[in-house]
């Protein structure tokens, strides 16, 4: 699956056309070798640091601090430590 997205990026141009693949981090196993269970969890955080990192973004796609974002609009404390909506 790395190389296959790899190859992908390459045609695409996102990545120059000599990038070579990194070695796999130790310690992290390949999706296939995760259970089932595994791959849910792992999907999961995932998405959690997908949604952070978009919630981290200005209007104009550059990354911001949430705490920027607090002190500009003069919040100091709210229901929750950053005063962000909160979910469910």
């Amino acid at each position: 699956m790395r190389e296959a997205r790899l190859a992908r990026q390459k045609e695409l141009g996102i990545v120059p056309s000599e990038t070579e693949l990194a070695a796999r981090n130790p310690g992290v196993q390949a999706w296939a070798d995760l259970s089932e269970d595994e791959r849910r969890l792992v999907a999961r955080v995932q998405a959690a640091a997908a949604e952070v990192w978009h919630f981290s973004l200005g209007d104009d796609g550059k990354p911001r601090l949430i705490c920027e974002r607090q002190l500009a609009s003069g919040v100091r404390h709210g229901p929750n430590r950053f005063n962000l909506p909160r979910s469910g």
